[in-house]
């Protein structure tokens, strides 16, 4: 494609917003540009290193969380921790994802997926060495609360990087690389505690964030979001460097501001999102985006990353047994999660997700009768096995699907002009509902015992999953089709937004 690069850098292209009428074109000529602009079936070598030092950023997310784990208390510097402050050390996480999911959510519209990613790294770097070198609590728990605001960071701009540089036919493969990632790291940390102390382990940590800054310097940033800048020459050269190829590859997921949107810019905070919110293409993925994160804590996953180790115990087995067991969960968890997101490609999105978080309420449903047979003194020896089956079972097939997709699908659903807002909400919904779980599951515990507190999650899981078939079907759309598929004008807004990208591509000809 030959460009006049003083026309290009000197000018914009501008873009009709008037929606075109049936008479002026036909439904054939509408289906044959969707067509002509959809990117083709392949996956680049810059879209496969982009996911992957992304993805490095996942595994300290997951390192983190498998972190909780280890026993710091044999130092003899942190001995000395109350009651409450041991339980604030795993907590203090949650809390500090809490606050990362709000800086986030501004950074990544505001300077972009990439540069939040990169500045993320600097923080979980700072993070770890915080932890390694924590001679008091006050320094462990400044340490792990950096670790909490990379992992917010994170959740709020790695799927949508992900999602706005890979073709539609392989986001459900990349975009399960987010929860892959975490699941290998906490895989990664029960596997290397038992060898090494807490302070090499924290080491150990600062590769993650140190691979994932300096292998993202040299990739570029989404097109979706230079575009949606209005940063033309720049979205033409990372949509090229993505592509491999000579042609306009991300018009199909990404949209020029309109004079509406532009306007929404120049309007102050809350004028800008009352203004949004007013589009159902902003709260119906929002409303949705909300469920989504709700049922995958409500899963329980995070408790049990988090406190595994201690339930092993408490349901009987000993100490080394419990450690096996917890490794075991880890790389059921891994496994299972990489075929996942390879069969996500080739099933429907929303069944596969549907049918693994039903099956997920079934798998807590057995952790908590096992429970309930071990408080009525059965065998303990069997009911410890069962426990043990219960849990690989409800984490493999949490892995296998939910956990998975929830992200990617957080990823698709996500509107062009409104996108840190909307997954630094469900990222807040997803950290503000981890922090109060993993804070107050020892009281719960002791309130209503473990097979109560498992119940507990069963019911209000299936309840939430029971919402969530409302879910669109995105398997194959384009991000721009998904979007328009929310919308109360659906045929109309779908020609006006082929129509402008079709513009997109005639200008830069």
């Amino acid at each position: 494609m030959e460009h006049d690069s003083a026309t290009a850098s000197n000018s914009t292209p501008e873009f009709s917003t008037e929606d075109p009428t049936p008479e002026t074109e036909s439904p054939h000529q509408a289906t044959s540009v969707s067509e002509s602009l959809k990117p083709p079936d392949q996956l680049t070598w810059p879209v496969v290193l982009a996911t992957l030092f992304t993805s490095f950023g996942c595994i300290n997310f997951g390192f983190a969380l498998g972190w909780s784990n280890c026993d710091y208390s044999s130092d003899e510097k942190l001995s000395d921790f109350s009651v409450k402050q041991e339980q604030w050390i795993p907590s203090i996480l949650t809390i500090g994802a809490i606050l990362g999911t709000f800086m986030g959510a501004d950074w990544s519209d505001r300077f972009g997926r990439r540069m939040t990613l990169i500045v993320t790294a600097v923080v979980c770097n700072v993070g770890w060495i915080c932890v390694a070198l924590a001679s008091d609590f006050v320094l462990l728990a400044l340490g792990r609360l950096a670790l909490g605001i990379s992992i917010g960071l994170i959740n709020t701009a790695s799927p949508p990087y992900i999602a706005e540089i890979t073709p539609p036919t392989f986001r459900g493969v990349t975009g399960g690389s987010f929860q892959n990632g975490v699941n290998g790291g906490i895989f990664i940390c029960l596997l290397v505690t038992p060898y090494v102390d807490w302070r090499t382990l924290s080491a150990i940590g600062l590769a993650f964030g140190s691979l994932m800054g300096l292998g993202l310097l040299f990739m570029k940033e989404s097109p979706v979001w230079l575009l949606s800048n209005g940063l033309y020459e720049q979205y033409e050269k990372s949509a090229l460097f993505f592509a491999g190829h000579g042609h306009v590859l991300y018009t199909d997921i990404g949209s020029p501001l309109s004079e509406g949107e532009a306007e929404t810019i120049e309007l102050n905070f809350v004028q800008k999102w009352q203004k949004l919110l007013k589009d159902p293409r902003m709260y119906k993925p929002l409303l949705l985006c909300l469920f989504i994160a709700l049922a995958f804590q409500l899963s329980a996953v995070t408790i049990i990353t988090f406190y595994n180790v201690s339930i092993f115990l408490e349901a009987g087995l000993t100490s080394e047994k419990a450690n096996l067991s917890s490794q075991l969960l880890g790389f059921f968890q891994l496994m299972v999660g990489v075929a996942g997101s390879i069969m996500s490609s080739k099933w429907r999105r929303k069944p596969h997700f549907l049918v693994t978080n039903y099956l997920t309420s079934f798998g807590l449903l057995c952790i908590s009768v096992s429970f309930l047979l071990r408080d009525n003194f059965f065998d303990t020896n069997i009911v410890s096995y069962a426990i043990i089956a219960s849990f690989v079972f409800t984490i493999s097939i949490f892995a296998f699907g939910a956990g998975t997709i929830t992200w990617a699908y957080v990823g698709e659903l996500l509107p062009a002009e409104g996108t840190g807002f909307v997954v630094g909400a469900a990222s807040f919904m997803n950290w503000f509902i981890g922090f109060f779980i993993t804070f107050y599951y020892p009281q719960m515990e002791n309130l209503m015992s473990d097979y109560g507190v498992f119940f507990f999650f069963t019911a209000t899981h299936f309840l939430c999953t029971c919402l969530l078939v409302w879910l669109p079907e995105t398997k194959g759309m384009s991000l721009a089709e998904i979007q328009c598929s929310f919308s109360t004008r659906k045929r109309n807004n779908r020609k006006r937004v082929l129509r402008r990208y079709e513009e997109l591509e005639n200008s830069l000809n």
